[in-house]
């Protein structure tokens, strides 16, 4: 999977639809308002000009350039739906250039097809042409230039009014399952072409073996209820383990309106997942955290801000499944594979977030206690500081404020103070939390969060009994951290604690020193 870029971490938000810009503006400034940290604001197909892909309604967003400049410069990235149908319109530029340059599907006899979707009777591309995914992934260009940052690829199945694409379409038994995937091609290569050093961010609903090379992948039109919210944890695991890592569903369901309390376990879940964007239907109410009252926005805000404080080892973490190919979001077997509870049923609904952390969301309504199977080993619970012995099932506190979270023993765990947007400020104060009783070994990658090539700074933390080795990158112009604090699980005030042979004192359970290299001993 190659990179995508950093904000891409952030949290994202959406509905069927923002518009007209107005309602865009005022969302923007209620998350800045209220201090709910938020990376994407997300355009549905009502930023169209009659649904025409590559146009902007003219009523609804008269000045788009002026309106995505001013979404960037309060931190906002902006990302547009894309649908595949081109509108069969006489003058109408898309149509026009397809038709006369042979790009989109004929029937057997040579007819071009038409089917219906939102703009109503419309040709499809033909992504089997090199020459047609050129032409395609060239318009998307022209929007980034414009000021969209991301790409969101729906309705790529291709999904018709009432019917499939007939076998009668040229090509469509070889075509049809990898529509979505070569679709996403398009605009990958596109971009790439138009701008070889950025990174693109595109989301797809439809995709084949592959379509990680060019895509993260949403889970499509979920509902608000507790099995969809069970299911989208059970959907991102496996499509973890098909070779997909970037991965996430709907926060709060598409179809449908949750209460607030399935809303807030719904954020709480979705916290700690690859992607993290919420998103509903058209004509139900308003879904954003603030939608549900003064409580559920408030731990809506602490999930979120939960986030944003793991960026540092969620960036980490992107790092390494991009090398390795092991998902980021994956099931406790996956760490654990000789434990046989771990391939028990009952705890299919966990999962390892990287190697180190054991989330269990709560799933059921009213539920405010949670039975959580914790393999061998200690367990540290970094909210309330308490460590539980492994090998057994352990039930624990799950209120509404809280989700079910635990560091496994030799963990090394970066955090950052919170941030409203994920490139607001340089990270000058690393946190790390070490968690003894295993030898450990974190490896904690940074770079400029955008260029594809860009240069990459390791810190790296190796615990080796109750000795933290800490080697931070050489102090340059890039080098951005300047001070440390560690939180040892089970230290307490007071406890003897050097780092490089001076003294160093354990105020509220953190020693904090300036950032350099060396030996943490207690």
């Amino acid at each position: 999977m190659p990179l995508p870029p950093k904000w891409a971490l952030g949290y994202q938000q959406c509905r069927w639809s923002y518009s007209p810009e107005y309602e865009v503006r005022d969302i923007a400034k209620e998350f800045r308002q209220r201090q709910i940290p938020a990376d994407v604001l997300y355009f549905d197909i009502h930023y169209m000009d009659a649904y025409k892909v590559f146009t902007w309604h003219p009523q609804r967003f008269p000045n788009p350039t002026q309106l995505l400049s001013d979404l960037q410069q309060q931190g906002f990235k902006a990302v547009t739906i894309i649908d595949p149908g081109v509108k069969v319109e006489k003058g109408y530029p898309a149509y026009e250039e397809g038709v006369a340059q042979g790009h989109f599907l004929k029937f057997l006899d040579g007819e071009l097809f038409q089917g219906q979707v939102w703009p109503g009777w419309c040709h499809f591309p033909d992504f089997r042409k090199a020459s047609t995914r050129a032409w395609w992934g060239a318009k998307d260009a022209t929007l980034r230039e414009m000021g969209v940052d991301g790409f969101w690829n729906d309705m790529n199945e291709p999904a018709l009014w009432g019917k499939e694409m007939p076998f009668t379409v040229e090509g469509i038994k070889s075509l049809h399952n990898v529509f979505g995937l070569l679709m996403a091609q398009a605009t990958y290569e596109g971009l790439i072409k138009d701008n070889p050093e950025l990174r693109p961010f595109i989301v797809t609903r439809s995709g084949w073996a592959g379509i990680q090379r060019f895509a993260a992948v949403w889970t499509g039109d979920n509902s608000a209820s507790y099995d969809d919210l069970a299911l989208s944890v059970r959907t991102n695991i496996g499509l973890g383990l098909s070779g997909v890592p970037f991965v996430g569903c709907d926060v709060g369901g598409f179809v449908g309106r949750p209460d607030p309390e399935l809303y807030v376990r719904w954020m709480q879940a979705a916290a700690l997942s690859p992607f993290m964007r919420s998103h509903t239907v058209q004509d139900t109410p308003d879904q954003e955290p603030w939608s549900f009252g003064e409580e559920t926005e408030r731990r809506c805000r602490e999930a979120i801000e939960l986030r944003y404080k793991l960026m540092p080892y969620l960036y980490s973490e992107l790092h390494h499944a991009c090398r390795t190919g092991l998902p980021m979001y994956r099931p406790v077997w996956l760490e654990f594979p000789a434990d046989q509870t771990a391939y028990q049923n009952d705890y299919q609904h966990q999962f390892m977030l990287g190697a180190n952390l054991l989330v269990a969301p709560v799933l059921r309504q009213g539920q405010r206690f949670q039975k959580v199977y914790l393999p061998q080993g200690k367990w540290f619970e970094p909210t309330g500081g308490k460590v539980y012995q492994g090998g057994s099932t352990v039930l624990v506190e799950a209120s509404l404020d809280q989700l079910p979270l635990f560091y496994r023993a030799g963990s090394l765990v970066p955090t950052r103070e919170v941030q409203q947007f994920v490139d607001q400020s340089p990270l000058e104060t690393l946190e790390l939390t070490v968690v003894p009783g295993a030898d450990g070994r974190y490896e904690m990658i940074t770079d400029d969060g955008v260029t594809r090539d860009a240069a990459q700074r390791t810190s790296l933390f190796t615990l080796r009994g109750n000795r933290l080795r800490v080697e931070l990158p050489k102090p340059d112009g890039n080098s951005t951290i300047r001070r440390l604090k560690i939180r040892v699980a089970g230290l307490s005030d007071g406890a003897e604690v050097t780092f490089n042979g001076r003294q160093a004192e354990v105020e509220k359970g953190w020693v904090i020193f300036t950032a350099d290299s060396g030996l943490l001993s207690w």
